[in-house]
């Protein structure tokens, strides 16, 4: 549908959402250190926005009926995703676990991501969702295995799910711009 607007809600929520992975995963850094990785990400979500902004209005996400039906099912999405988030958060609490709690609410995230493959047409949300889980699984055995430190590892996972995130949002973002440079048949 030439014309109808491009729905850019998917790469603005994740470029936010990465955004706030990297601040978590700032956290143990020096002051100043943190100061400039966080003023570097935000540029990062400024360029993201804009690159969104540029090719708004192209075509419909989902043309047809389907459309209509989605945004219940996201919200039901969502809420799973809350509730598997609460649930780890409460089973992480204690201190023989603790060091589970990021892990836990990645796998949580990771696993919201496949069903919007279905809901929003998006095949590359389950390359997402697959890269989280694969991240909260590996920082899990580097920590319990002793390879490297709790705080060091929460922190590069952290930082890994605001990349993967970030990198999800830009391939929207840049396949659209390729729609645009192509012709629409």
């Amino acid at each position: 549908m030439l014309g109808a607007t491009r729905n850019f809600t998917g790469p603005v929520l994740l470029g936010a959402i990465g955004e706030l992975w990297i601040v978590f995963a700032l956290s143990p850094l020096p002051v100043t250190v943190r100061h400039v990785v966080l003023a570097l990400s935000l540029l990062i979500v400024c360029l993201l926005l804009v690159g969104a902004k540029r090719i708004g209005k192209i075509r419909d996400m989902a043309a047809g009926p389907w459309k209509k039906y989605r945004w219940p099912l996201f919200s039901a999405n969502l809420l799973l995703e809350l509730a598997l988030i609460v649930a780890a958060v409460s089973i992480t609490q204690y201190d023989p676990y603790r060091y589970c709690r990021v892990p836990a609410i990645s796998i949580a995230v990771g696993l919201h991501f496949f069903p919007l493959v279905r809901i929003f047409g998006e095949p590359e949300y389950s390359g997402c969702g697959a890269a989280l889980i694969s991240a909260a699984i590996l920082y899990l055995f580097l920590t319990r295995g002793g390879q490297i430190q709790v705080g060091v590892g929460r922190a590069l996972e952290c930082a890994g799910n605001g990349i993967i995130l970030w990198g999800t949002a830009f391939f929207q973002v840049q396949r659209e711009r390729v729609k645009v440079r192509t012709p629409l048949t």
